[in-house]
């Protein structure tokens, strides 16, 4: 397990091993913001990218820093706190409840690996990279198998039109509840009024809260499940 720890200081010299340890972040944020992008998070690969590599990077100029500085692990304590802003911007309250916790958590937790390869130890990096990986993955399947799986259903919404009044306020719920995607065929019914197919997934509560809110509005006729 010595490959695991060991300092790539003891292994290279100036200036590969600025270039390996900067290339080993831009790899480990890469894998990480890959799964991301995959699930269409907004913090998806190349931000990944720039904050495993923007805390490296501090990190190898961290020695010099603090040297004029005369503050040891000054830089280390401003990149926790300039991430904890990062990834507090990543969260969302909507009525659809708090979304982006995991992205945030996921923002800090690449900063701290970015922070262990501009320590050198690139090896150790890259062997959290893919822990992280398979944590995400595991637990998705965890939560698959004794959550339950997404079951996609469809709902035909028929609402008043009002010159596109009441289409402002359905866009601004589905916002709310991440599922602008959702939005399936819509056109306009022999009464003058919309017909709207909405996919959505049954699994969770929340994934199906949306449809209360929408059949709050005057304007919505009526919700008919089409599957």
């Amino acid at each position: 397990m010595n490959w695991l720890t060991n300092d790539w200081h003891q292994l290279l010299t100036h200036p590969w091993l600025e270039i390996a340890l900067i290339a080993d972040s831009v790899l480990c944020g890469a894998l990480i913001g890959a799964e991301r992008e995959r699930k269409l998070k907004p913090a998806g690969l190349r931000t990944m990218i720039l904050i495993c590599l923007g805390s490296a990077v501090f990190t190898l100029l961290s020695p010099v820093l603090e040297t004029s500085t005369g503050e040891s692990g000054r830089v280390a304590a401003q990149i926790v706190s300039g991430v904890g802003f990062l990834g507090a911007g990543a969260i969302l309250q909507g009525s659809g409840g708090v979304r982006g916790l995991t992205s945030a958590a996921l923002i800090w937790t690449t900063a701290a690996i970015g922070m262990v390869i501009g320590a050198g130890i690139g090896s150790a990096g890259l062997a959290l990279s893919l822990l992280l990986l398979g944590i995400l993955t595991v637990v998705a399947r965890l939560e698959n198998r004794y959550i339950g799986p997404c079951v996609h259903r469809r709902v035909v919404l028929v609402y008043e039109p009002r010159g596109g009044k009441t289409a402002v306020k359905i866009d601004h719920i589905l916002d709310n509840y991440q599922l602008l995607d959702s939005m399936g065929k819509s056109e306009m019914n022999g009464e003058n009024k919309v017909n709207l197919v909405l996919n959505y997934c049954n699994a969770h509560k929340h994934h199906k809260d949306f449809l209360v809110k929408l059949a709050e509005l005057p304007e919505v006729e009526s919700i008919t499940r089409i599957d």
